[in-house]
């Protein structure tokens, strides 16, 4: 006994119940289970994304290359067209699909724009690809102009895809 104070010197001995409140007090280290599943999910829609966004890139690469072969295809024949200005009528009704649509002997410049522009279709490799041409009178009947439209189609993913290229030609 303490005699200055009236107090007994009395030592603490940890309990049970104190020693496993302070364990538990301790910072854990790691993750647990539920952690590491919630991870691999955010994960997984995050590569899920990703993978669709790829997708989808790639189809309208494939759409843009499409549509760019089109147009040069849709622009070569206006362009042969307007280099025979003189016999413009000549490409009236041109169908690449119908051989019957080819134009005569005796037009034999159109008839030659005619075989090249349909090998030229055929070598695209784009499905189902056609070729229209269509040429009619515009304007005053007095300024004696012609429009010409062509027309390409193809099979382009799940639909079938068209391009028209127009312009009016006018006597010089």
């Amino acid at each position: 006994m303490n005699g200055d104070r009236g107090m007994m010197n009395v030592r603490q001995t940890p309990s049970l119940f104190s020693l496993q409140r302070s364990a538990g007090s301790i910072r854990q280290g790691g993750f647990s289970l539920v952690e590491g599943m919630v991870a691999l999910i955010v994960l997984s829609i995050g590569l899920f994304g990703i993978a669709g966004m790829l997708d989808m890139a790639i189809s309208r690469n494939t759409d843009a290359s499409q549509v760019s072969v089109a147009t040069n295809m849709g622009t070569e024949m206006m362009e042969r067209i307007r280099f025979n200005h003189y016999n413009v009528a000549a490409y009236d009704l041109i169908d690449t699909t119908n051989l019957s649509t080819r134009p005569p002997a005796t037009q034999a410049m159109a008839m030659g724009d005619y075989d090249q522009w349909r090998a030229r279709l055929n070598a695209t490799n784009l499905q189902n690809i056609r070729g229209l041409v269509t040429v009619g009178t515009t304007g005053p009947i007095l300024m004696n102009q012609s429009q010409a439209v062509v027309q390409v189609s193809w099979r382009g993913g799940l639909r079938t895809q068209t391009l028209l290229v127009s312009t009016i030609f006018a006597p010089e």
